[in-house]
């Protein structure tokens, strides 16, 4: 098994078991992905230091939206709250979309 083949796995195996639909609002229309959806944390790790992560995300399989014109600025609705898209990265077949909650 190649390297790639067990991230495919491991990110298969991650959205089967956390991800939920979501709706992205793109110019071309609103379509549903899977996506795992992680709010803003602040906690103490074991070690005693701070850790805070102050951005709305949701992870999506690269390939699930490769086709999608998804762009900064665009929107997204999860669990009924509606959130702009502020930043997209991709890396090893997931792309993190940062979202901030829509005034």
């Amino acid at each position: 098994m190649t390297w790639s083949d067990c991230l495919t796995e491991l990110n298969d195996g991650v959205m089967a078991a956390f991800a939920e639909t979501v709706t992205l609002h793109l110019f071309t229309g609103d379509v549903e992905v899977s996506a795992v959806y992680s709010e803003p944390v602040e906690y103490t790790s074991f070690q005693g230091m701070p850790v805070v992560r102050n951005e709305y995300s949701l992870e999506i399989l690269t390939s699930d939206i490769a086709d999608l014109d998804l762009n900064n600025g665009d929107k997204a609705t999860v669990r009924g709250v509606m959130f702009d898209v502020i930043r997209i990265d991709s890396a090893d077949g997931i792309s993190q979309i940062e979202l901030r909650k829509t005034a």
